[in-house]
């Protein structure tokens, strides 16, 4: 700050070709510290920053109805259930049956996941299970993972097997299994879970 009035004090005298005393150097610094006070006083009435009447808490939530419009369009118009349902029309299955029995889900887990509200997540596993049993391709199993919130990825081991299986054409819900289980894996589905756990038990002991 003092750089700045030592600068200023010089370039004033020297404009003005007054010579530079004690009594004309206080003299500015005067003026000067009076023309510094009336602008930051001028200031002080100005709002720092522009705000704008925004609110998301104790005003009328302005903000509220703007948010969920715009998180409606980020999720999309479809849910899960109403994708998964929508896959199993177009494959033409006719029995519910057909499907959790190809995806190793059991009945019950298949009619909560139906009955369940529109919003509800699946777990991954679920997800992967179903995308085995509909016999999906790369792109449309990667489209029900991201519906339902996931992604199919390369870093973990069942995202890395699932993607082998697809590329092999083979929708084999317990060769898939026996491959999860072979390298250390929890298995997928329900109902096989087990079955499958006896019989690589029994495997190992010949």
């Amino acid at each position: 700050m003092w750089f700045l009035v030592s600068y200023a004090i010089d370039d004033y005298y020297e404009e003005e070709n007054r010579a530079t005393t004690i009594d004309t150097i206080y003299l500015f610094i005067d003026k000067f510290s009076n023309t510094v006070l009336d602008s930051l006083c001028d200031n002080l009435h100005k709002p720092i920053m522009q705000t704008v009447n925004h609110s998301f808490g104790e005003h009328g939530d302005p903000l509220k109805d703007r948010f969920e419009e715009f998180d409606s369009q980020l999720r999309g118009k479809i849910n899960f259930r109403d994708y998964l349902l929508s896959i199993i029309d177009e494959k033409g299955y006719k029995k519910y049956s057909e499907v959790y029995k190809a995806s190793g889900v059991s009945r019950y887990t298949f009619s909560k996941l139906l009955s369940f509200d529109k919003d509800h997540k699946p777990s991954k596993d679920t997800v992967t299970a179903f995308t085995i049993g509909l016999r999906l391709n790369l792109d449309d199993a990667q489209k029900l993972y991201h519906i339902a919130g996931y992604h199919l990825g390369t870093t973990e081991l069942v995202d890395r097997v699932v993607r082998f299986f697809i590329s092999e054409s083979l929708y084999d819900i317990d060769e898939v299994n026996y491959c999860l289980d072979y390298y250390g894996h929890s298995v997928l589905g329900e109902k096989l879970r087990e079955s499958i756990k006896f019989e690589m038990d029994e495997k190992e002991s010949l």
